[in-house]
């Protein structure tokens, strides 16, 4: 059974650890490598995945994920646009960044890894700018509301 432990340092951040014991009874520890709650939850839940732990009792990850706040993200777009191109036109640049960079798993993501991606596409600077625009828009829009997402 795996757990979270925030461990805070002598300057005051606070850091993510997911411990667990293994059949002899040691005890493990990993570095989650954030100092965000939410994201550090989330970061726990995707490692007992991989890891085929589980996670102690009562342990309820955020609410949430990529689908939702993706679909949080382009209603609020389609809200503030004047024509529904506008709207179709960032949900356009929000799924292809989504699909290119893993679809589901965003705390994969890295700012190397995106680089790499967007070099792989042999866009025009334009193109690049505009993708690399609505992917940040939508990291903040997510960020700051609460979805569990990668500090991008």
């Amino acid at each position: 059974m795996a757990t979270i432990r925030a461990i805070t340092t002598k300057t005051g951040r606070t850091w993510h650890y997911a411990a667990w014991s293994d059949a002899a009874g040691k005890t493990h520890q990993k570095a989650l490598g954030t100092q965000d709650p939410l994201v550090a939850r989330s970061l726990f839940l995707t490692f007992c995945r991989r890891e085929g732990l589980t996670p102690r009792a009562g342990f309820r990850g955020p609410a949430g994920g990529l689908r939702d706040a993706r679909a949080a993200f382009l209603e609020t777009v389609r809200l503030g646009v004047r024509s529904k191109a506008s709207a179709s036109f960032v949900q356009t640049k929000i799924d292809a960044v989504l699909a290119g960079m893993g679809g589901g798993d965003w705390h994969t993501w890295t700012p190397d890894a995106f680089r790499e991606w967007v070099a792989a596409q042999r866009w025009k600077p334009r193109s690049i700018q505009m993708h690399v625009s609505a992917a940040r828009r939508f990291i903040r829009y997510a960020r700051a509301s609460g979805y569990p997402c990668p500090d991008f």
